[in-house]
């Protein structure tokens, strides 16, 4: 797994839940995603990857760029992986 590749996966889930145009240096409150966005959001990067997201994780990237969160996702899912 790349960030690049869940650079895409981000993408791609976002631009589904929002129908607004996504890129790296879109953030989640820039598409006007709520709670409720956030969590399905994150459910499908769940399912997607087959890892368990810590809520704590989940606040601690909502305010950061796709391309930012694509990293911590990167890096968390290589950390639950090892």
């Amino acid at each position: 797994m790349t960030t690049e590749r869940i650079q895409e996966l981000v993408e791609e889930q976002l631009t589904k839940l929002t129908a607004e145009e996504v890129n790296g240096e879109t953030k989640l409150e820039d598409i006007g995603m709520d709670s409720l966005d956030t969590i399905e959001f994150i459910m499908e990067m769940e399912r997607e990857l087959d890892i368990s997201i810590p809520d704590d994780k989940i606040e601690i990237w909502a305010p950061m760029t796709v391309s930012q969160m694509s990293k911590e996702i990167l890096n968390h899912y290589e950390e639950v992986r090892q």
